[in-house]
């Protein structure tokens, strides 16, 4: 305690897991003061309600990219909680080819995600457009369900597929 997120005065947010050795550092970073020892996770677990309390009103005034910058040179871990646009334009994301394209008929360029797991020596499934309504039909009864031709013909008059 705390292992929590935290809404920065920007908007953005922050998760924090901090253990015994960090509580120290993240008061002194945070400027937090206590009236009680809280200086053991049990005392925190105890006085969650007044932690997460002042936790929250003391980041709630720092920017984000602060917040990282100062927790991060104290050993405090900390992390980004990003938002879908951060993610994609995020260098990892870009440098793993993990944002594709392809064109759509209709819509054109439409953008989707590749698996975001990369195995080595075997063929990742490549991005795609996903078949048309009704593309594959013909081909699943023929195939799939043994229908004739004529059957199938049938159906389609009939509206059915």
């Amino acid at each position: 305690m705390p292992s929590a997120t935290f809404r920065c005065r920007d908007g953005k947010f922050a998760h924090i897991t901090a253990s015994d050795q960090h509580w120290e550092s993240l008061c002194t970073v945070l400027k937090l003061k206590f009236d009680l020892d809280l200086s053991l996770n049990e005392s925190r677990v105890e006085h969650r309600a007044i932690v997460m309390q002042k936790m929250t009103g003391a980041i709630g005034t720092i920017e984000r990219s602060k917040l990282l910058q100062m927790l991060d040179e104290v050993e405090v871990p900390i992390g980004p909680v990003n938002d879908v646009a951060e993610i994609l334009a995020d260098p990892h994301v870009r440098a793993r080819g993990l944002v594709r394209s392809f064109d759509y008929p209709g819509v054109g360029e439409f953008k989707a995600l590749a698996l975001p797991y990369k195995f080595l020596g075997w063929d990742n499934p490549e991005v795609g457009a996903p078949p048309a309504l009704g593309a594959d039909t013909d081909r699943v009864l023929r195939e799939m369900l043994g229908y004739s031709t004529e059957k199938i013909a049938k159906l389609k008059g009939a509206k059915a597929v």
